[in-house]
């Protein structure tokens, strides 16, 4: 499993994250599953705001128990409902799923990120940090996808879908975002994605956009 500490240092490598979020942003950890990840980004930023979206009660407990042994009560606060249920408008700056889009019902993958394109405000930023199923035949020869080809092996007894890169990329742009980033190397053995909603005013195309992979 990823550490919250990985999924924080990647957050700091995108433009312009960090300022916000230390400007007193808001953040949105969809899938927050036991709440480690939403306890790094309120200790390291303690003055944004965090927000957890987590279905299961189990874990709504476990990370509602571990925020209150960290202090953070206050600070974090976990919705129990599932991510298609989502109904923010333009109030997040940064919105995270962290080994999550794979666990969501295929058919309703699109209309998840729909909502959170909705959720996020003008210039902020959706990173989708997960496996990707190989689409080639040479894939299958590729280390960075081994970890992938046996997750979706364990997956597909759950009914879940590891997605290809062209499927997350084609889904992103489907629904309003513009891809920054795609990078096989911030966390090992994942893909991450950044993806930005664009600003209300007019402004040039980011200068930066990671390393895309061929």
């Amino acid at each position: 499993a990823l550490r919250a500490s990985e999924i924080v240092a990647a957050v700091r490598q995108l433009p312009g994250a960090e300022a916000r979020l230390s400007a007193g942003g808001k953040v949105m950890d969809v899938g927050s599953g036991s709440g480690t990840v939403l306890a790094r980004f309120a200790q390291e930023f303690p003055t944004c705001q965090v927000v957890g979206i987590e279905p299961l009660p189990y874990f709504v407990e476990l990370s509602r128990r571990l925020l209150h042994e960290r202090g953070l009560e206050k600070q974090v606060h976990v919705e129990p409902v599932g991510a298609e249920t989502i109904a923010f408008d333009q109030e997040f700056d940064l919105i995270t799923l962290v080994q999550v889009f794979h666990e969501l019902p295929d058919q309703k993958k699109g209309e998840i990120l729909r909502r959170c394109h909705q959720s996020l405000k003008p210039g902020g930023v959706l990173l989708i940090v997960d496996r990707c199923s190989p689409e080639t035949g040479a894939d299958l020869r590729d280390r960075r996808f081994t970890m992938s080809i046996l997750e979706q092996w364990f997956e597909v007894t759950w009914g879940n879908i590891v997605n290809t890169r062209s499927e997350i990329l084609q889904m992103l742009n489907a629904t309003g975002f513009t891809v920054t980033l795609e990078n096989p190397d911030m966390i090992p053995t994942y893909w991450s994605f950044a993806a930005e909603k664009a600003s209300n005013r007019a402004a040039a195309p980011s200068a930066w956009h990671g390393r895309l992979v061929n």
